[in-house]
């Protein structure tokens, strides 16, 4: 298993323009209608993956929306629903059963590497890895994350024990079990996100291919169904008890979280202080706690708290000291 080197090699000319059109059509209205394309294209190549990540730290400097009561207010832009009634969730959840069972047969048997132990992987602060397991799936790992993997004779198990991970599973007819607190996910293909919310819950998410969700451990006087993932849509439940549902909606957009990049939408200040600190240090402090309340629109690099502090400083017309705890931000 290796972590895969960052490659500084320059980028040809023709794939910075096929990454910056992934990026414009990814912000345009039809939007949805590209993303099955640029998945495909993004994973195709670790290649691609920087250009694409080159492209955002090119183009991605948007303007950034100021909401406060200095610069009047801008209603957040309406989030897309991903989520169904429940009766359209079990018809559609039907039919990905179908085609998932379907999609498994399909799958060519490829011979795992013999019986391996089992490995640790872990990311600390500031820190996202990217790991390259056995069979070529890839883990990404954002930081405070940890996990335990084994990949060998005819298993492929990984349990995320701390943080958030994303996971894309090479297609192998042996299914790669991901479970994450009190359950856990089954696909033969497919990509992934698993991430812990809060103190006491759990978030699932598929973004390409089928997967299954069921209890990780089932009781033997009742087994719970399992919960066929619909792409595009994220499922929560406690940690200790497994009783999943649509996730709430999000002010904010998380889905390039693997490349830094976050999407605020109408956020107080210190949601965005608190997400970039993850990565520090240096971490972001306001000195003054009214300035937690400002609202922000915005997408920001959140591994890059030092340009975040200064683009905030701009847009807010704030004070920027240096100090050995931290950036700090204070009215001028």
């Amino acid at each position: 298993m290796n972590e895969t080197p960052i490659d500084n090699a320059p980028l040809p000319a023709d794939l910075r323009d096929t990454a910056i059109g992934w990026f414009v059509r990814r912000r345009g209205e039809n939007a949805p209608d590209h993303e099955d394309a640029f998945i495909a294209w993004h994973g195709a190549s670790p290649l691609h993956q920087r250009a694409y990540i080159w492209a955002e730290n090119h183009f991605a400097e948007a303007a950034i929306v100021k909401l406060s009561s200095r610069h009047g207010t801008i209603q957040p832009s309406p989030r897309p629903h991903h989520f169904y009634g429940r009766a359209a969730f079990a018809l559609a959840a039907t039919l990905a059963l179908v085609i998932g069972v379907a999609g498994y047969l399909l799958v060519p048997r490829q011979v795992l590497p013999a019986a391996a132990p089992t490995i640790a992987l872990a990311s600390q602060a500031g820190q996202i890895r990217v790991f390259t397991l056995p069979d070529g799936s890839r883990v990404t790992l954002d930081a405070y994350s940890h996990a335990l993997v084994h990949i060998g004779g005819r298993e492929r198990r990984f349990t995320l024990q701390s943080g958030r991970a994303r996971i894309a599973i090479a297609s192998n007819s042996t299914p790669f079990v991901a479970s994450i607190a009190s359950g856990r996910v089954t696909s033969s293909q497919g990509i992934l996100d698993l991430d812990f919310v809060g103190t006491y819950g759990a978030r699932v998410a598929l973004l390409d291919g089928h997967a299954a969700l069921s209890a990780a451990r089932a009781s033997t006087a009742y087994i719970r169904p399992s919960h066929m993932l619909i792409k595009g849509q994220a499922l929560s439940y406690s940690a200790t008890r497994f009783d999943p549902a649509p996730a709430p909606a999000s002010d904010v957009d998380e889905r390039d979280w693997p490349q830094g990049w976050l999407d605020f939408r109408a956020v107080p200040l210190s949601e965005l202080v608190a997400r970039t600190n993850r990565y520090g240090p240096p971490v972001i402090v306001l000195d003054n706690s009214r300035l937690g309340t400002l609202r922000i629109s915005g997408r920001f690099k959140v591994t890059d708290p030092a340009r975040i502090a200064a683009r905030v400083a701009d847009v807010f017309s704030l004070a920027v000291t240096h100090r050995p705890d931290g950036i700090h931000l204070d009215e001028k």
